[in-house]
Order: structure tokens, then sequence, then C-alpha cells
């Protein structure tokens, strides 16, 4: 069994950017080319600053496409 620094260490491994990813020149980190938002953030755990994958705002809302979801209201 892993204990949760091992689980934080496969996390925070280093990855390659992907294509739908840019990284920000002030903060050095990746951010989605669709909405802009981070898709890492540092963070101090164990004694150490590590990289943590989140959820970028489009992937938040499911929308793979970037596209903003319009409701058609009803009349």
């Amino acid at each position: 069994m892993k204990t949760l620094q091992q689980c934080l260490e496969e996390l925070a491994t280093e990855r390659p950017l992907q294509p739908d990813e840019y990284l920000d020149p002030k903060t050095g980190l990746p951010r989605c080319k669709r909405c802009h938002s981070p898709r890492r953030i540092r963070k101090s755990l164990f004694g150490r600053e590590r990289l943590l994958p989140i959820a970028c705002k489009c992937q938040q809302n499911g929308d793979s496409s970037g596209k903003k979801n319009t409701k058609k209201q009803e009349k």
C-alpha cells in the first residue's frame, strides 16, 4: 500500500504541456488555451513545494469544446 506522500509524488510529477495548454509567462504554470484558467497550482506539502494538477474552468463545467454553453429560452 502506498503512503500519502508516495501518492503525492506520483501526482506532482512533471508532465509535458498538452496541446490545449500554454505556459503563463508570469507564473510559468500551464493554463488552458480555451478558458485561460490554470491547470496546475503550487502548494507546499510535506515541507516541499509541489505542482499539483487542477481542473480548469471548462473542465469543471464539462465543456470539452471550450465554447460557452447557451440555453434556449422557452417562450
